[in-house]
């Protein structure tokens, strides 16, 4: 199994958990938008465009791991959805007990990017980000995704 890393914050390869963590250190200090909602047209244009900047710095560089976790965990999940099998929230609910809260709040991110965009339907469907202790840096951005997404 391939180990995470990152460079961010810390300069120097950081593996596994450490890594999750100085990228969500890293959004939660650039991504720290304070705004009121209803968030629409270009203001809504312009902070995607900001998160996925940030995003793409932290988790999609070039010497990044991060699109290999992203991508397995996609189809993981998408292999679910497209499954005959009755109860697909329930194996779901086994792959999301295996995150971290610092993996969901990568999930997160990575629902708004580009390169993630397919998979926002399947956290919304599939509350990927149900008891989300997310910090207090990232809840401005919890209206960008259906309240289905938290299990609400």
């Amino acid at each position: 199994m391939q180990t995470l890393t990152s460079t961010v914050n810390a300069g120097y390869p950081v593996a596994g958990s450490v890594a999750f963590r100085n990228v969500v250190d890293y959004l939660a200090r650039n991504l720290c938008i304070i705004f009121v909602p209803p968030l629409e047209g270009e203001r809504l244009l312009g902070l995607l465009g900001h998160i996925r900047d940030h995003f793409t710095v932290a988790c999609a560089a070039d010497k990044s791991d991060f699109g290999h976790y992203f991508r397995t965990l996609y189809h993981l999940i998408e292999f679910v959805d497209k499954s005959s099998i009755k109860d697909k929230a329930y194996y779901v609910g086994l792959v999301r007990a295996q995150l971290s809260t610092d993996e969901i709040a990568l999930i997160f991110y990575n629902g708004l990017s580009e390169q993630g965009w397919g998979f926002k339907l399947l956290i919304e469907r599939y509350a990927l980000l149900k008891n989300w202790r997310m910090q207090e840096a990232f809840q401005a951005h919890k209206c960008l995704y259906a309240d289905e997404a938290y299990g609400d």
